[in-house]
């Protein structure tokens, strides 16, 4: 004996679906792109906490160190911008003070010993604002 409907019908057509355009989180370079810094103090104090997450990947804090050095390469001198991101760098414990090796436990042992010639690498392209990242 065939199965009887409980009295739910089938739709002859598909129903419509009213789609709502998804707003897009901002990515936080994109953030830190926008950002109008009045001084090169105030950049370091703003990216200070993003860079300094231990919790975030190195390649991802190394990023935002890049980010935040492109944004105020007009606000000061190259010199002075390089020291203080470099002393970011540290500060935040992205790179060791004592021997300048790469302190992220996601960073191979083979390169960890170039952190600081990476981060002033990083550092010099975002003064030039190019970018050092092959995945954008």
């Amino acid at each position: 004996m065939p199965r009887r409907s409980k009295g739910y019908r089938r739709a002859a057509t598909a129903p419509s679906l009213d789609l709502q355009p998804v707003p897009v989180a901002l990515d936080v370079f994109d953030v830190i792109a926008a950002m109008s810094f009045g001084s090169l103090d105030d950049a370091i104090s703003y990216i200070r906490p993003l860079v300094a997450d231990t919790t975030k990947p190195t390649r991802y804090r190394a990023r935002l160190l890049w980010a935040g050095a492109k944004r105020v390469r007009d606000i000061a001198g190259a010199a002075a911008t390089l020291d203080a991101f470099m002393a970011l760098a540290v500060d935040a414990q992205l790179i060791s003070d004592y021997d300048c090796a790469w302190l992220g436990a996601d960073v191979r042992d083979s390169e960890r010993r170039f952190g600081a010639q990476d981060v002033k690498h990083i550092l010099d392209w975002a003064l030039r604002g190019n970018n050092p990242f092959d995945d954008q």
